[in-house]
């Protein structure tokens, strides 16, 4: 055997220990789940307690509006080895973060602050270099702009650091392709473009985590942070955990991962790994459980929230004209938020996806369509027009090879449909 084959056995040794040194504390304690579910969605419970019994969920939680009304919110597992999952905690949420920034961006658009089919370099002038000058908002919303990464390794603290510096390195960043030609996934520069922007456009010229807050989540009770401040990070997940390889087997040789590897290895221009190589969050994915790098605002992956502040969120926009505590967006928003952009192959993730302006657009089990974003590890979100239905849920239990949704979220949404389906038939 030799060395290179004896240091990967021992690399994989180490990281099936590393993995159940973490988890292993979790199977002694007692398995619970808490929360509230209307009578008519029992089903969602039993398939959560399930979840939860079956280990396949150390920690997480789901909820769901229906026609305006909450009607499933559950917690349960840990937020570590030492806490439960509470009705509060926050959880991180990944990439859904950029459909809460579709959101804003819809918001603002609304407002007239900004136009979808403007330049971004009116709002940004130093925007309009290397490549950059044709770039419109449209473009950078749907994945098309091609700034997918970066000429030498970004410093996510930077931004804290210096933020002047930060975004000066943003502006002058060229596009890996001539924009508005090729879609593809912007792992993780659509946040930081995206959150510029908007502070850019904002007529007020304030800090993105406090636009997130005045426009989001405090005049209409969205338990959301762009961005976790200190006195709020006693709430906060302080752990998140990567499943085990037997958990993972499926997808590791599924034809869409091993694609995406064999092109990642083999291809040094590779899109997908120039998206995720060029940008540093901290020493490891673990860094994003530290409480200085939990407090920077950045919707392509750092927002926190409880499911139940994302589905109020969600349902907001699908009930609107019909929310007590007022209306996110217009009914004409609304009307336009599932348009769909795109539809084919990622260049990035090389799989069909179907693009609106922020949003990737789904169809639900009667093939109505559906505006959603999922994030790393399984997280994920959807507005349902048709039906007035929200759903999110949120887990610190992370599958690092879904692409969409997890086969946990699919268990909890195709148990509220069939809910939906059950009191639609007794209603007929």
């Amino acid at each position: 055997m030799n060395l290179l084959a004896i240091g990967s056995a021992c690399v994989a040794i180490l990281a099936i220990y590393g993995y159940y040194s973490q988890v292993r504390y979790f199977k002694n304690l007692p398995k619970f789940i808490d929360g509230f579910v209307d009578p008519r969605f029992k089903q969602v419970e039993d398939a959560f307690r399930q979840n939860v019994n079956n280990e396949l969920e150390l920690g997480g939680t789901f909820a769901a509006y229906y026609k305006g009304e909450l009607v499933v919110d559950l917690w349960g597992g840990y937020a570590n080895a030492e806490s439960p999952w509470r009705n509060d905690t926050l959880g991180t949420i990944f990439s859904v973060s950029k459909g809460v920034a579709a959101i804003l961006l819809a918001k603002f658009v609304e407002k007239g602050y900004i136009d979808y089919n403007q330049k971004v370099s009116h709002y940004w002038p130093e925007f309009a270099q290397n490549g950059k000058e044709s770039i419109t908002v449209g473009m950078l919303v749907s994945h098309q702009s091609g700034i997918i990464g970066f000429d030498e390794k970004l410093q996510f603290t930077l931004m804290s650091s210096d933020y002047d510096r930060f975004l000066s390195i943003l502006a002058a960043q060229k596009p890996q392709w001539t924009p508005g030609t090729k879609v593809g996934y912007h792992v993780i520069t659509y946040g930081l473009y995206i959150d510029a922007l908007l502070a850019k456009a904002d007529p007020h010229k304030r800090p993105i985590e406090r636009i997130f807050r005045e426009e989001i989540s405090e005049p209409y009770g969205i338990d959301f942070f762009q961005g976790i401040p200190y006195e709020e990070q006693y709430r906060a997940e302080t752990r998140i955990y990567i499943k085990s390889v037997w958990d993972i087997l499926p997808h590791i040789f599924s034809k869409r991962f091993f694609n995406l590897c064999t092109s990642m290895w083999f291809d040094k221009n590779n899109y997908l790994k120039t998206s995720v190589t060029t940008f540093q969050i901290g020493t490891s994915l673990y860094s994003l459980s530290d409480r200085h790098i939990k407090r920077l605002p950045c919707s392509s992956f750092n927002g926190h929230a409880t499911a139940r502040g994302l589905a109020k969120l969600f349902g907001n926009i699908v009930n609107t004209g019909n929310n007590k505590e007022g209306n996110i967006l217009s009914k004409s928003t609304v009307e336009n938020i599932d348009d769909i952009v795109s539809s084919q192959i990622d260049a990035i993730l090389n799989f069909h996806i179907v693009f609106g302006r922020g949003f990737t657009i789904h169809k639900n089990n009667k093939g109505q369509k559906t505006f959603c974003h999922f994030g790393f590890g399984g997280q994920g979100a959807c507005g349902d027009k048709e039906n007035k239905l929200s759903v999110a849920y949120i887990s610190n239990h992370l599958n690092p090879l879904i692409f969409g949704a997890d086969d946990r979220y699919n268990s909890l949404v195709d148990a509220v449909y069939r809910s939906v389906e059950m009191i639609e038939k007794e209603s007929a």
